[in-house]
């Protein structure tokens, strides 16, 4: 590889992103939309098909992958969506707003201690008590894979 192939190379897997759904490794869903992950970081999907609360869990703003999952999924500015939020509480249709997780890692503990929770992570995380769900039937790696930009 030459310099010049090298350093386009780089600046691609820099400014790549790709988020990661995470689950128990209790659940028994193995799939989930992009249309279904909107609906429950937005407060519009909150409960299993066990009928069991959901628990979402989202990255911090400050973190790359929180930066991504603002702008590339959800499609809102922080304070957009903190203010949706708001609303969805206010008016009874979610007990609280998604937590925020400052690592995957942290996350990744949380959704192993808590069967019903439910993460977006910007790294496949160590813990082996959580797996990563499939989005629209794409595994992370798949080149179109619909979390990766």
């Amino acid at each position: 590889m030459n310099l010049l192939a090298f350093l386009v190379w780089m600046q691609v897997a820099r400014t790549e992103q790709r988020l990661f759904v995470i689950v128990s490794a209790s659940q028994t869903l193995t799939d989930v939309s992009t249309t279904d992950l909107r609906g429950i970081y937005l407060g519009q999907v909150t409960r299993w098909p066990s009928r069991h609360a959901m628990m979402p869990v989202i990255p911090s703003t400050k973190t790359r992958s929180g930066e991504a999952f603002m702008r590339r999924l959800m499609r809102m500015a922080e304070l957009d969506y903190v203010q949706h939020w708001i609303g969805v509480v206010f008016r009874g249709q979610a007990a609280s707003a998604p937590l925020v997780a400052g690592s995957a890692e942290q996350a990744a503990r949380f959704v192993a201690a808590h069967p019903d929770a439910i993460a977006i992570v910007g790294e496949v995380p160590a813990e082996k008590n959580v797996r990563v769900l499939t989005v629209d039937g794409k595994l992370p790696d798949a080149v179109d894979y619909p979390l990766r930009w």
